[in-house]
C-alpha cells in the first residue's frame, strides 16, 4: 500500500503541475492545487472551465480528447451548493494509471478552454 501511496502522489503532483499552466481565469481547480502539497490530498481533482457547464466540458472533453471525468455533484450537494455550483467536473486517477493521462487531461483542458464561445 506504500507503493500505492507514493505513486499516487507522484500522479497528484503531475496534474498539479500541469493544471497550474492553465489560465487560472478561464480554470478553477478546487482543493489543495500547490503541487509541494500533493502528498496531502487525493488525485481526485473538482474542476470548472469558465463559460462552460460541467456536463458541456464533460461531453467535449470525451467527444475531442477521448477523456472520461464525471459530472454533478459527486455524492457532496452540500458543497456544491455552498459554492453555488450546480455541478462540477471531476477527474480521478488510481495506481494503474499512467503518468501520461495526467498530460493528456491538462492538453485537453486547454482545448476546451480555447473553443469558449465557439
Amino acid at each position: 500500500m506504500k507503493a500505492v501511496a507514493a505513486y499516487e502522489e507522484i500522479l497528484t503532483r503531475r496534474v498539479l503541475e500541469r493544471t497550474r499552466t492553465l489560465d487560472r481565469a478561464g480554470f478553477r481547480l478546487f482543493g489543495l492545487a500547490d503541487p509541494a502539497r500533493s502528498g496531502e490530498r487525493d488525485p481526485t481533482f473538482a474542476f470548472e472551465i469558465e463559460g462552460r457547464t460541467a456536463l458541456e466540458t464533460k461531453k467535449l472533453l470525451w467527444d475531442r480528447h477521448r477523456i472520461q471525468v464525471a459530472d454533478g455533484n459527486h455524492y457532496s450537494a452540500a458543497v456544491t451548493r455552498h459554492l453555488g455550483k450546480p455541478a462540477l467536473c471531476r477527474a480521478s486517477f488510481a495506481h494503474y494509471d499512467l503518468t501520461d493521462a495526467a498530460d493528456r487531461l491538462a492538453d485537453g483542458l486547454a482545448d476546451v478552454m480555447r473553443t469558449r464561445g465557439r
